[in-house]
């Protein structure tokens, strides 16, 4: 596989992992979502945003579960 812009693919991933690294350490940042969409992944669902991607998590004890990352774009309904 060939990528046009393989530099940009890196850096986008390095924001990615920057990210996740910064719910490690504030987990408790992003507020609990009430989102339709979101309740697929249950209860306590937060959102933190990357660029136009969005990671979804809960938290349980002192483990972050990230269930998801999409395009933030593909996420319906009203908070």
């Amino acid at each position: 596989m060939e990528c046009d812009a393989p530099l940009t693919a890196i850096n986008h991933y390095a924001g990615i992992v920057d990210a996740l690294k910064g719910l490690e350490r504030n987990p408790f940042i992003n507020p609990v979502r009430d989102n339709i969409s979101l309740k697929q992944s249950g209860t306590g669902v937060r959102r933190e945003n990357y660029k136009k991607m969005a990671i979804i998590y809960t938290i349980h004890g002192n483990v972050v579960y990230v269930h998801r990352i999409l395009a933030g774009s593909l996420i319906t309904g009203l908070d």
